[in-house]
């Protein structure tokens, strides 16, 4: 309690701290509790202009049979392509030790780490099965969209960044 800091409020801030764009802040914490912090926040000025950030630009990459397939699901972060048939993409993280586009002919790619996350088949009822790459089970949404959310969640969470698999 007591404890305060300056702050540069960004022209992008969102929540409680939108009202404040572009203002240079105060934020006091006025309660500790042991589940609960609350703080006030007031207006000290303007942010100075050679420290004000409009926006943070994120740059995203996809590998190149990434461009080369049709992308089916696509966010700015993340995509799911096609694979072109016959293709086989090496995947330590894969019990075979690569990704069959006959058996898994879409994959979820992160632009962030241009990396592949996860396979998916679309089933001949228009269900979708999905899992991260390295996993055992399999996971089954009802849409491309639906399972897209379901893999992106998991990888926000930190999952598909280990070998899950105990066989190696």
């Amino acid at each position: 309690v007591g404890n305060s800091y300056l702050y540069d409020v960004p022209f992008y801030k969102r929540g409680v701290l939108k009202p404040f764009r572009g203002k240079r802040v105060r934020i006091v914490c006025v309660r500790s509790g042991r589940y609960k912090r609350d703080y006030m926040v007031g207006v000290v000025g303007d942010t100075p202009k050679e420290l004000i950030v409009e926006k943070l630009a994120h740059e995203y990459t996809f590998p190149e049979y990434a461009r080369a397939g049709k992308v089916l699901y696509s966010t700015r972060r993340f995509q799911i392509v096609e694979l072109p048939e016959g293709l086989q993409i090496v995947s330590e993280l894969e019990r075979e030790g690569f990704i069959d586009s006959q058996d898994w002919p879409l994959v979820l790619i992160d632009g962030k780490s241009s990396e592949l996350k996860g396979r998916l088949r679309i089933n001949p009822d228009g269900s979708v099965t999905c899992a991260l790459l390295g996993w055992s089970g399999d996971h089954v949404e009802p849409s491309l969209g639906e399972a897209a959310r379901y893999l992106i969640g998991l990888v926000h969470r930190g999952w598909g960044k280990v070998n899950l698999l105990n066989e190696r």
